[in-house]
Parts: C-alpha cells; sequence; structure tokens
C-alpha cells in the first residue's frame, strides 16, 4: 500500500521548493525589466545622440565641401589675377621701353635725310633738294585731317602702326630677355623705306 502521508509530504515540501524558485525567478524578471527599461532608455539616449553627432557631420561636411570648392575657386582666381598682374608689369615695361624709341615721324625724317643723302651723293650744282623737316610737317598735316580719307592719309596710319608694331617687336624681345637679330631690327627700316617710295609719298621729297 502507497505511503500517502509521505507521498503528501513530499509533494507538499516540493511544492514551496517551486514556489521559492518562482520567487527568484520573478525576482530577477523584476529586476532584469529594470535594467532593460534602463538599457532600452540609454539606447534610446545614445540613438538620438547619434542622430544629433550624423546630422552635425553631416552639415560639417557639406560646410568642408563648400569651403574646398571656395579655395579652389580663390586659388584660381589667385592664378588669374598673378598672371594679369604680371603681364601688366610686362606690357608696361615693354609701353616705357617704347616711349623711348624714335617714334615714327622722327625715324622717317632720318631716314628721309638718309635716302636724299644717298640719291645726290655725288651730284653737284642741283637746285632741286628739299628740306625733309618741311615734308614731315606736310605729311602730318594729312594725317590730321581726320575728315580726310584719301589714300595718302590711309597709307600713313597704315605705316605708323606698322613701324610701331615693328618697335614694339624689338621692345619685347629686350623684356623677354630673347635676342634681337638684325632682321628684327631692320623691319622698322622696311617699312619706312616702303612708305618712302610709295608714288604719291615719293614725289614730296624727291
Amino acid at each position: 500500500m502507497k505511503n500517502y502521508e509521505q507521498m503528501i509530504k513530499d509533494a507538499e515540501w516540493l511544492l514551496k521548493d517551486k514556489a521559492k524558485e518562482t520567487e527568484t525567478i520573478k525576482k530577477t524578471m523584476g529586476e532584469e525589466n529594470q535594467k532593460i527599461k534602463e538599457l532600452r532608455a540609454k539606447d534610446k539616449e545614445l540613438e538620438e545622440a547619434r542622430d544629433k553627432v550624423n546630422k552635425e557631420l553631416v552639415l560639417v561636411v557639406q560646410s568642408n565641401r563648400a569651403g574646398s570648392d571656395k579655395v579652389k575657386l580663390i586659388d584660381e582666381e589667385i592664378g588669374k589675377l598673378t598672371r594679369d598682374v604680371a603681364e601688366m608689369k610686362r606690357e608696361k615695361s615693354v609701353l616705357e621701353l617704347m616711349a623711348k624709341q624714335q617714334n615714327f615721324w622722327d625715324a622717317l625724317e632720318m631716314r628721309m635725310r638718309h635716302k636724299i643723302d644717298e640719291l645726290n651723293t655725288g651730284l653737284e650744282g642741283l637746285n632741286d633738294e628739299k628740306d625733309p623737316k618741311n615734308i614731315i610737317e606736310d605729311l602730318k598735316a594729312f594725317e590730321k585731317q581726320k575728315m580726310n580719307f584719301s589714300q595718302q592719309r590711309v597709307d600713313i596710319n597704315n605705316a605708323q602702326a606698322i613701324y610701331d608694331k615693328a618697335i614694339r617687336t624689338i621692345c619685347e624681345l629686350s623684356i623677354n630677355g630673347k635676342k634681337i637679330l638684325p632682321h628684327h631690327k631692320e623691319a622698322r627700316l622696311n617699312v619706312l623705306d616702303r612708305f618712302l617710295h610709295l608714288d604719291h609719298i615719293v614725289r614730296h621729297w624727291n
């Protein structure tokens, strides 16, 4: 026959033990629930902090990129300004050197004198000599007639422009530290000679 009394005692002891175990587990679960609540709150805090950091990071990166783009733009402007300043200084030096050279009219008078002397060398007793200074004044008078569209005035203006260009070439070579060759110097004389031998110009001096 079964010993129910012992079986009841064992069962009651087991019930107590299980009740204690349940209480312990529930207590642990309560503590864990509190911990979960705290960790979730902390996780939310960290997530909000991460969001704030990410937003700040995006703003700083955008600002940094804008700064980088601006630096590139400024560097380009600095490069252009540096080139512009160098070009202006070079141009100033060229113009200052050009201003020291013999101008078109003085060079033309000198060349005309040379031509007249060359043509008259060995000839004596002729009364057709002309004064280059007076001839130059006459040609200048033509050039000053702004409403004069004659071929003579056009040729004078063209000769002046080509002469100035030849002088500029020489000055630019000098400023750039390059060798000035004989043909560079001859170019200005060739301009004067071509001009002096134009049909409607030659009659003024020969």
